[in-house]
């Protein structure tokens, strides 16, 4: 499982650094109404009684089909979700990137007259989300393999671009010219790295992950002035993750 990981991580910032400019047309805006439901009230009601059982039994089709009982369907509901445990993945990342902008308040800080630098909003928002994770239990590893999967990359792609839109957003970015670009592929790349730091990481509180968090923001900053593109970090931040794990003798290949 541990050998997927990289792969993941890699494949993700290669293809944001691809994003098209485009994609800076939001369908919704978080701060003034709800975004649209991607999922129907059955599906919720299903995959969020599974997510509970991740813990215990892991993103597996078993926990899938806990979810169902719980909601008084036999077993063969599960094919509601053609994906599988994938399915039961994305739930739990798209649930995390739609609570952020209720999870983070920070026009709290500002009103109280603390003047707030773009580079720790962007902290507190990738640090929020990555705490996100911890409900699962340690599970996260299991849920990184499963995303990696050749089918389920475009997609696990797709949802590291969104969330880093809306890191950005939340964080007030109003640039509308080729830094849009620049910038989110280059959240893209420190949340992804920063995750899979975390997934190994044994400190107290996760202390040692805010700490590569802070580095890698360190990195991004230095980088992007010196470079002006994507590239060159996306290249440098690849190159930290296969570092990290393997510094933790993780085998990567």
């Amino acid at each position: 499982m541990a050998a997927l990981l990289p792969r993941l991580v890699r494949q993700s910032t290669r293809q944001c650094a691809r994003l098209p400019i485009l994609t800076q047309t939001r369908t919704f805006t978080s701060t003034e109404r709800a975004a649209p439901s991607v999922y129907t009230p059955l599906e919720s009601a299903l995959l969020s009684s599974a997510l509970s059982h991740v813990p215990e039994h892991g993103f597996t089709s078993h926990s899938l089909a806990l979810g169902a009982r719980e909601n008084g369907y036999l077993d063969i509901s599960i094919n509601l979700f053609p994906k599988g445990t994938f399915d039961l993945v994305r739930y739990h990342l798209v649930q995390e990137r739609m609570a952020l902008k209720d999870k983070v308040d920070l026009s709290a800080a500002e009103q109280a007259g603390r003047k707030l630098g773009m580079t720790e909003k962007i902290r507190s928002l990738v640090k929020e989300r990555l705490r996100g994770n911890e409900k699962l239990g340690g599970r996260w590893q299991e849920a990184l393999a499963i995303m990696s999967l050749a089918e389920n990359v475009p997609s696990s792609i797709s949802e590291l671009a969104a969330l880093s839109d809306e890191i950005w957003y939340l964080a007030g970015d109003k640039s509308s010219d080729s830094s849009w670009y620049t910038k989110r592929a280059m959240v893209a790349g420190v949340y992804a790295s920063t995750e899979v730091f975390m997934t190994t990481d044994k400190s107290p509180d996760y202390r040692e992950t805010w700490e590569f968090l802070d580095r890698r923001l360190e990195d991004c900053a230095t980088i992007g002035k010196l470079a002006g593109e994507v590239g060159p970090y996306m290249g440098f931040t690849a190159s930290a993750v296969f570092n990290i794990l393997r510094s933790k003798n993780v085998r990567l290949w």
